[in-house]
C-alpha cells in the first residue's frame, strides 16, 4: 500500500489528523485520515465551484444622454420632457450569452430573462425592460459591407407614460432602442460581445437612443444623445493641475 502524501504544511497537517483520530476512536488513523482528506477535498471543490462561472456574472453599463429630439403630436407625454433634459441610461447584458446569427460578420445576443435589459431614467419617468417578458437583443456587427456597428433593441417593455389605445383591438407597442456606427470599421475587431463598454469617440451616433411608443396611428418619440464619457487625458490633466496649484499655494504660504 501506498503511502497518501498531501500539501498541507507539517503543523496543519498534524493539526488535522489529531482531529480526525480523536473523533474517530477505534479506528485506524491511516483510514480516518484517507476519509478526513476526501471530506476535506470534496469541501474545497464546492467552495471553489462557483468560482468557475465568474465570467457568467451580469455586465452592467451605464451613460448619460441629453434629448435632441420630441416628437409628441398628441401630446401624451404632457410636456414632461424636452430638448436637453438628461436622461440616465443603464443596460445590462451577459457575456456568456451565445451568438444565434449564422453570419460571420453579425453576432445577435439574445436575451430572455431578468436583470438583462435597458433602463431609462428621465425628469423622474421610467423607460425600462418589462423583467416579466424580456426581449433584449445586442448585436454586434463587425465588418459588415465595410461597417461595424453596436445596436441594443428592447422590444417588450414597461413606459411610465405610453401612448393610450385610440380604439379597441389597437395594439401598444413600446421599442427602445441604441445604435452606434462605425463606417470605417474599425471600431470592432470581431462580433464576439464585448466585455467593456464601448469607446464613444470611435464611433458615430446616426440614430442615436430612441424611445419610441405606438398605438394604432399615434405614436410619440424621444431622441437622444448619448454624451460621451470624460477623456483619460482630460482627467489626468484636471489632476496635475490640481497638484501644482496645491504646491503653490503651500509655496505662498511658506513665503
Amino acid at each position: 500500500m501506498h503511502e497518501i502524501r498531501t500539501d498541507l504544511g507539517g503543523g496543519l497537517g498534524r493539526f488535522v489528523r489529531e482531529i480526525a483520530v480523536r473523533s474517530h476512536p477505534g479506528c485506524a488513523a491511516s483510514d480516518v485520515w484517507k476519509h478526513t482528506l476526501a471530506w476535506l477535498l470534496f469541501g474545497v471543490g464546492v467552495l471553489c465551484a462557483p468560482l468557475q462561472h465568474a465570467d457568467a456574472e451580469p455586465i452592467t453599463i451605464a451613460f448619460d444622454a441629453r434629448v435632441e429630439l420630441v416628437e409628441d403630436a398628441g401630446g401624451f407625454l404632457g410636456g414632461a420632457i424636452a430638448v436637453g433634459d438628461r436622461i440616465s441610461f443603464v443596460y445590462t447584458y451577459d457575456s456568456t450569452t451565445p451568438d444565434t446569427n449564422p453570419l460571420p460578420t453579425v453576432g445577435d445576443y439574445w436575451h430572455t430573462t431578468s436583470p438583462f435589459g435597458i433602463r431609462l431614467t428621465v425628469n423622474g419617468l421610467e423607460f425600462h425592460t418589462d423583467p416579466n417578458d424580456v426581449s433584449f437583443l445586442v448585436e454586434i456587427v463587425n465588418d459588415h459591407y465595410a461597417t461595424d456597428n453596436y445596436l441594443l433593441r428592447s422590444y417588450n417593455n414597461v413606459f411610465d407614460v405610453s401612448v393610450p389605445s385610440p380604439h379597441p383591438g389597437s395594439v401598444l407597442e413600446n421599442h427602445i432602442s441604441w445604435q452606434l456606427d462605425d463606417p470605417t470599421a474599425t471600431a470592432l475587431s470581431s462580433t464576439s460581445l464585448p466585455t467593456e463598454r464601448p469607446v464613444l469617440a470611435d464611433w458615430q451616433s446616426i440614430f442615436g437612443l430612441d424611445i419610441f411608443s405606438q398605438n394604432g396611428g399615434n405614436f410619440f418619440l424621444i431622441r437622444a444623445h448619448v454624451v460621451p464619457e470624460p477623456s483619460t487625458c482630460w482627467l489626468l490633466g484636471t489632476g496635475l493641475g490640481g497638484l501644482l496649484g496645491y504646491d503653490w499655494s503651500r509655496r505662498r504660504v511658506r513665503a
